[in-house]
């Protein structure tokens, strides 16, 4: 999903006799631009989080390449399906979301969210958590020991990520900005990614890992 995301990250430009338009162009043809750049904001950030669904949504695969148990073909099938409706729900959202904060509205112990840290919490938090809910829904339905419980720490993973990917890109990459939603083409891609899959990784493991050993814990008990 990275790579693709990197590789094609504009699908939709803006039309070549478009580009040239400034502050002294005729109003008729701003108002033009404008409407196409939202245009094709809405159109690119749609099929960006399908992609990203979409591999988030197969992710649950890799368990039944390890496992040799599970049901492959409906995994695929929720992966694929899921993953397209619930990546671009959470870009719709998430956009959303992010327009809002940038209106200047001014929350409760937060301030004024959309030029603060915060608000670029809130919005990968919400990203990474609806962005994940494939891997989520897959596990769920995935029919192999350990899957359910597997599942519950996607959501915690994702939280998580959202609240460190802001924190990182400030100490990291301080010439980069979080306010750009969705990070299309940048680095914070990666690093956002990055973060995300470790944090799922983790969990996942450590928590399958935990409740086997008490179950042998259990077993081996007088």
């Amino acid at each position: 999903a990275w790579g693709i995301n990197t590789v094609f990250s504009t699908p939709y430009a803006i039309p070549t006799e478009l580009r040239g338009v400034d502050m002294y162009s005729p109003d008729a043809m701003k108002q033009r631009l404008a409407e196409i750049e939202r245009e094709i904001y809405w159109k690119n950030g749609l099929i960006y989080f399908a992609v990203l669904g979409i591999g988030f949504g197969l992710a649950p695969l890799l368990m039944i390449v390890g496992s040799g148990t599970g049901k492959p073909g409906r995994t695929l099938a929720t992966g694929v399906i899921g993953g397209l409706g619930l990546g671009a729900l959470a870009f719709f959202v998430t956009a959303e979301l992010r327009r809002w904060l940038n209106t200047g509205v001014e929350l409760p112990l937060l301030g004024h969210a959309g030029e603060s840290l915060s608000g670029d919490v809130m919005v990968f938090a919400l990203a990474s958590f609806l962005v994940t809910l494939p891997t989520l829904v897959g596990l769920l339905l995935l029919g192999i020991a350990d899957s359910k419980a597997k599942a519950i720490t996607v959501p915690l993973a994702a939280i998580v990520a959202g609240l460190l990917i802001p924190i990182a890109v400030s100490i990291v990459m301080p010439q980069q900005s979080t306010k750009d939603f969705p990070p299309i083409g940048s680095s914070i891609l990666a690093l956002w990614l990055a973060i995300l899959a470790l944090l799922m990784i983790l969990f996942m493991t450590t928590t399958g890992d935990k409740q086997r050993a008490k179950s042998a814990h259990a077993e081996v008990q007088p």
